[in-house]
């Protein structure tokens, strides 16, 4: 389903543009924390499942929580941006990411640690929407194209959260610590983008959902298909090499930081 956007060419309360340069930041910067927050994630993978004692097959049904909770809040995000505009779901989005993220460390159960990357997919999953169109707004107004610098301050994030991580596990940093301190980076970000975002509210303008056709069908086939990949490397790398014995658990977040870079 297609979700429709708010008009990306109105102008905020205050009749300032869209455009400007705090915009921009306040974008790039919400790029960057889901980046940060998702690779910061994938280094515990390792640790998360000696703690849970689970199997190969229970650990994919657990990991299979974050997406699931993300495509759970996806379709509620863009009627809510629709209504009310971007800036509270990218805040909100990112505030959930930073307070689930040290709870994914001390979730000792299956069930436990299930809820808690449920939540952290839905929070990361309605940053992503919303970012996207607020990043939409911004790049229509300025005339020029801007949506790939936006998309690869998701990958430096990425790049970011998955060495500081590793870097702190290395060192025997606890990884509840080590969430704390790499949350402190994502709240610090969030509060340098949240004044900077766009403050008008959406303009709905047609039905919240249209059933999709003809090559849209063909696009988000293939999209699945990309992060289906992009998924199964970003939970997975780490845990073959640590079970292959090649490395550590605490240096496993380097294929973690071989993938956001590729």
């Amino acid at each position: 389903m297609t979700l429709a956007l708010a008009n990306p060419m109105s102008r905020e309360t205050e009749g300032r543009p869209i455009d400007r340069p705090e915009t921009r930041l306040a974008t790039r910067l919400a790029f960057l924390v889901a980046g940060f927050g998702l690779a910061a994630w994938a280094p515990l993978v390792p640790y998360a499942r000696e703690r849970v004692g689970t199997d190969d097959g229970m650990l994919g049904l657990l990991l299979l929580s974050l997406g699931v909770g993300s495509l759970v809040a996806m379709p509620m995000t863009g009627i809510l941006s629709a209504r009310f505009g971007s800036k509270p779901i990218i805040v909100s989005g990112a505030l959930g990411m930073v307070l689930f993220l040290p709870l994914l460390t001390v979730a000792a159960t299956p069930i436990s640690l299930g809820l808690a990357l449920f939540v952290f997919g839905a929070a990361l999953g309605s940053l992503d929407v919303a970012m996207n169109i607020h990043a939409v707004e911004v790049e229509k107004a300025a005339h020029t194209p801007l949506m790939s610098g936006f998309h690869a301050l998701f990958s430096i994030g990425g790049c970011a959260g998955a060495l500081l991580m590793t870097f702190m596990l290395m060192l025997q940093t606890p990884p509840l610590v080590a969430t704390l301190l790499s949350a402190l980076v994502m709240l610090t970000s969030t509060a340098v983008a949240a004044p900077r975002l766009l403050r008008q509210t959406g303009h709905q303008h047609g039905p919240l959902f249209e059933i999709p056709r003809g090559i849209v069908v063909i696009l988000s086939g293939l999209t699945a298909i990309t992060f289906l990949v992009e998924d199964a490397m970003l939970d997975w790398s780490s845990l073959l090499l640590t079970s292959k014995e090649i490395v550590e658990p605490s240096r496993a977040g380097l294929a973690t930081f071989s993938s956001q870079s590729r």
